[in-house]
């Protein structure tokens, strides 16, 4: 009796440590598990600070260059506004011999003006032109499009019916020669 409940309780105690076993396994599994992701989501918030601190390069890089642009710019707005002082200078200089040619420069602007106002007509009834070739290429592009899932609709369609026709046949096929087998061995 005494054997017996001696290894009643290592049984027991066996199972108890078996149980605690199978969970530290478990535990272990989720724990790897758990590191893995851990990696990974390391591994990805690398990449994405590597990522920002790039744009942020790139945008500090950007930002530069358009402060050195701008202030190329505004070098070169002074040195036009210099320039254009002087032409006013000397515009007004020369104002009285540019009157008699006044007269001059508005008949042949009234012609240029008349001449580009045709041309510029010309180009707007182009540009009408343009724009319906445009409509209708883009409608000539939807319903080509239209049509190609059209035809592709129908074609899934032709073969589906194919496919049940074969089947069909072959259902035929083996239904008469069911009835020939059943025929013959009667």
């Amino acid at each position: 009796k005494q054997w017996y409940q001696r290894r009643v309780a290592i049984t027991a105690g066996e199972l108890q440590k078996e149980f605690y076993i199978i969970q530290i396994n478990d535990l272990e599994k989720r724990l790897d598990r758990y590191q893995s992701k851990c990696d990974q989501l390391e591994i990805e918030n690398k990449d994405l600070q590597k990522n920002y601190e790039k744009q942020t390069q790139d945008k500090k890089e950007i930002v530069a260059f358009l402060k050195k642009k701008l202030e190329q710019m505004g070098d070169e707005v002074a040195d036009l506004q210099e320039k254009l002082i002087s032409l006013q200078q000397s515009k007004d200089a020369e104002k009285d011999s540019y009157e008699l040619q006044i007269t001059q420069l508005k008949t042949e602007a009234q012609e240029t003006k008349d001449q580009l106002t045709s041309e510029n007509m010309l180009i707007n009834g182009k540009l009408e032109q343009l724009e319906d070739f445009r409509q209708n290429k883009e409608e000539l592009e939807q319903k080509f499009k239209n049509m190609e899932e059209l035809l592709d609709h129908e074609q899934n369609n032709h073969k589906d019916a194919v496919y049940n026709l074969e089947r069909k046949e072959v259902q035929k096929r083996k239904k008469y020669r069911l009835r020939l087998c059943v025929d013959t061995t009667a």
